[in-house]
């Protein structure tokens, strides 16, 4: 039931009355509240997108491959972000997104990663010729690359 303030103001019984702004009071607050949530709702996705959109542009950054730009955008285009119950923003790209993630390698953060350091001794001897064993070995490779098989 809506009442305008006006027709509250023509209400008799004062018990009516007080009831009727009361009720006109809440339905205030509850309009405002709803503009309120709304507007905290649109920040948020907001917000979510442009986070989704950079880490596309550096997904995109590391693929120069021809028309992976134009695929990864049409994808995210059709894809809706939402706001679950508990106010946790949903987005069903994300999979998609850290698997492209996985993916990829960072060059620069590869670079100044410990983690992905490993130590190894050098392949020469210290009399300047590389040890028979570490050259077949290199030799072998080489001819696998290469498209040669031993007959």
């Amino acid at each position: 039931m809506f009442m305008s303030l006006e027709q509250v103001a023509q209400i008799t019984d004062p018990e009516k009355k007080a009831m009727a702004e009361a009720l006109l009071s809440l339905q205030d607050k509850s309009t405002r509240d709803q503009a309120r949530l709304g507007a905290l709702e649109k920040n948020t996705l907001e917000g979510a997108l442009k986070v989704r959109r950079s880490r596309i542009e550096r997904i995109i950054k590391r693929n120069p491959t021809l028309g992976f730009k134009e695929k990864i955008e049409a994808q995210a285009k059709d894809i809706q972000l939402s706001i679950g119950d508990d106010g946790s923003v949903h987005d069903p790209f994300l999979g998609t997104l850290d698997l492209l993630e996985l993916g990829q390698k960072d060059l620069p953060e590869l670079l100044l990663s410990a983690a992905n350091v490993t130590v190894e001794g050098h392949p020469k001897d210290f009399d300047g010729s590389v040890a028979p064993e570490h050259a077949k070995a290199i030799a072998d490779r080489l001819a696998k690359l290469g498209g040669h098989t031993k007959s």
